[in-house]
């Protein structure tokens, strides 16, 4: 998936057959996996936000806690984004 956008276009719902759901993490933890996450990279947070396809002011919002990410991006971030930075970090 290239970003954020079009993993969540492309993903089809959860079926009684699909993958279990995710337990939403707690706010706290969110931010400080993103932060790390970012850090990794070497991004700013508009570098971020552009290689996620989502405004700025949405990462920030998800770094500070003050939102949280919705489910199918929370997905996105734990399966693809998270992982992907850490590839990057080593």
């Amino acid at each position: 998936m290239d970003n954020l956008y079009h993993y969540i276009h492309m993903t089809v719902p959860d079926s009684p057959a699909g993958r279990p759901r995710l337990e939403p993490r707690p706010r706290g933890k969110v931010a400080e996996a993103l932060r790390k996450a970012r850090s990794r990279f070497g991004w700013s947070q508009v570098e971020a936000a552009k290689d996620l396809g989502i405004p700025q002011s949405t990462l920030a919002a998800w770094e500070s806690g003050s939102k949280r990410p919705s489910h199918l991006a929370q997905r996105y971030l734990d399966e693809v984004w998270i992982p992907k930075s850490k590839e990057a970090g080593q």
